[in-house]
């Protein structure tokens, strides 16, 4: 009974001071391989990703191609077909793989599809302009588009009506009505 008791006390000692061996082991568990100490890591996974790290920076690289990289305040990403992406002291920028791009910083941003259409926006309004022809923009709660065929929508704002009184009659004839920021007479 002595020796079967001190056996698995023994036992027991040696899993749990094997602890941070099984948390590396658990890692790579379905393939890959994971190694770190003295202040830096790295991992390589089953279907060939790798990331590693140390000293206040980092990297990895996707299976299928992308990666991505930080440190010191910054960092950028590339997609496996073409994208990129990048930030760092306040600001940040993107290229997708088709050719659209946006960036922002400073409480402002911007953008520019692949076709042509452009929006930006930042101290509280936007505005946007289709590749089409069609624009809106907006600011202080109220909002204005025209599509390319010079038709227009407004938020936030009212219609105005020209009228004729007829005494006579006691009748207002109606002649015309249209948004209080169409321009017209």
């Amino acid at each position: 009974m002595k020796i079967s008791v001190i056996g698995l006390v023994g036992f027991v000692i040696l899993a749990l001071s094997s602890g941070p061996v099984a948390a590396w082991s658990h890692a790579s568990r379905y393939g890959g391989s994971s190694s770190g100490g003295g202040g830096s890591w790295q991992h390589t996974g089953t279907f060939g990703g790798s990331a590693s790290g140390g000293g206040g920076s980092w990297s990895g690289t996707g299976g299928h191609g992308g990666s991505a990289s930080g440190g010191s305040g910054s960092w950028s990403g590339h997609t496996g077909n073409g994208g990129t992406a990048s930030g760092g002291s306040g600001s940040w920028n993107a290229h997708g793989a088709s050719g659209g791009s946006a960036s922002g910083g400073e409480g402002s941003w911007s953008g520019h599809t692949s076709y042509g259409g452009t929006a930006s926006g930042g101290e509280g309004s936007w505005n946007a302009h289709a590749a089409n022809g069609g624009s809106a923009s907006g600011g202080s709660g109220t909002w204005s588009a025209t599509n390319q065929y010079s038709q227009s929508a407004y938020g936030k704002t009212g219609y105005v009506a020209l009228y004729s009184y007829e005494a006579a009659q006691d009748v207002a004839l109606i002649l015309a009505i249209r948004h209080q920021r169409e321009a017209g007479s």
